[in-house]
């Protein structure tokens, strides 16, 4: 485990602080990248970690959480982010917290050389990091913009299963036998005959998306890039071929995390494919022996129910000196408006 950081954070958010992962981001579509530059710095084992600084003119994730609060253009372009929003966790969560002063100077340096209005840094759990940042580096505006849901994971679905609440536990059984008894299976594609069924899961990702009000948030490109990462896996529930779910999963270390997701809502009722593939994504994760499940962004109440934890991602502005009348009691608002959405977190 990283020192200083739980084991929680360590094991969760060590997919995105892999070059790897920052490599296949490099070429996805859904954020408009106009520029990139990898910053290093102390990592809390003595060694040293990148962190990438993208300058963006458009982010479909930061739109989608616009349209969440309800406003628009809160920040004008181009904005710099230090770490991807689709970054669940940012490796600045496993900075050095004495070194973190001189990773933002040089991240403010290069976002204001490249005409940036804002920088924004994503994805901080409420840890030591966030807290430095804080109170040594306070930043124009804070956002509670999203969070994630993760768990231990025991030796055993069964195990996991006799977790939940007497009812979450009962109807779990039932949904997944009845997904059983209907011709429901389980089939995994590694990440070298994923893509030929990418298209399909892009549909269910939309459709997923248009369900909760928002617009699509992944294209097939940026889908067909991750989907080359090592350790990435598609994990789908089908009937007769069809997928009925799935989702764009990765195991790191001792971490499965749950990155994109889509269900076909039309029949998620007749054939229980949520349940059934999050039962049977449990028993692949630890078949992979994963001691974490990280389940990823969004519908927290099925989540909670079903034995996951919400961990609140906090996301700080830092003003780079350009004129916006406005824009810190806009994301004051956008806070406001989001908090509601997040169940809790």
């Amino acid at each position: 485990m990283t020192p200083g950081l739980d084991q929680e954070v360590a094991s969760c958010g060590a997919l995105f602080a892999d070059p790897a992962w920052q490599d296949a981001w490099s070429s996805a579509t859904v954020e408009r990248i106009d520029a990139e530059q990898r910053l290093t710095a102390p990592d809390r084992t003595g060694g040293e970690i990148a962190v990438p600084l993208y300058r963006t003119a458009d982010s479909a994730l930061w739109r989608g959480y616009e349209d969440d609060a309800g406003c628009s253009d809160l920040l004008p372009s181009p904005v710099c982010y230090l770490s991807s929003l689709y970054a669940i966790s940012n490796p600045v969560n496993r900075v050095d917290p004495a070194r973190l002063a001189g990773l933002l100077d040089r991240a403010k340096e290069v976002a204001a050389g490249g005409q940036a209005t804002v920088l924004v840094v994503p994805n901080l759990e409420d840890a030591v990091t966030l807290s430095e940042l804080r109170h040594r580096h306070p930043p124009a505006a804070e956002v509670r913009l999203d969070a994630t849901c993760r768990t231990s994971l025991p030796a055993s679905v069964e195990e996991f299963v006799e977790r939940l609440g007497k009812s979450a536990r009962s109807d779990f059984r039932r949904r997944h036998r009845r997904a059983v008894e209907s011709g429901v299976s389980f089939v995994v594609y590694p990440a070298d005959v994923a893509a030929g069924r990418l298209p399909e899961f892009l549909a269910l990702t939309e459709q997923a998306a248009r369900e909760h009000g928002n617009a699509p948030l992944y294209d097939l490109a940026t889908l067909t890039a991750m989907a080359a990462v090592p350790g990435a896996v598609l994990l789908t529930a089908q009937h007769d071929g069809e997928l009925l779910a799935g989702s764009l999963s990765f195991v790191h270390g001792d971490c499965l995390v749950v990155w994109a997701a889509g269900i076909d809502y039309a029949r998620l009722k007749d054939f229980h494919s949520y349940v059934f593939l999050l039962r049977e994504t449990l028993e692949f994760a630890i078949g992979h022996d994963c001691r974490w499940m990280d389940f990823g962004r969004g519908t927290f109440e099925f989540k909670r129910r079903h034995g996951f934890g919400l961990t609140t991602l906090y996301t700080l502005c830092y003003d780079l000196g350009v004129d916006r009348t406005g824009w810190i009691d806009d994301l004051a608002k956008m806070d406001e408006a989001i908090q509601p959405l997040l169940g809790g977190g």
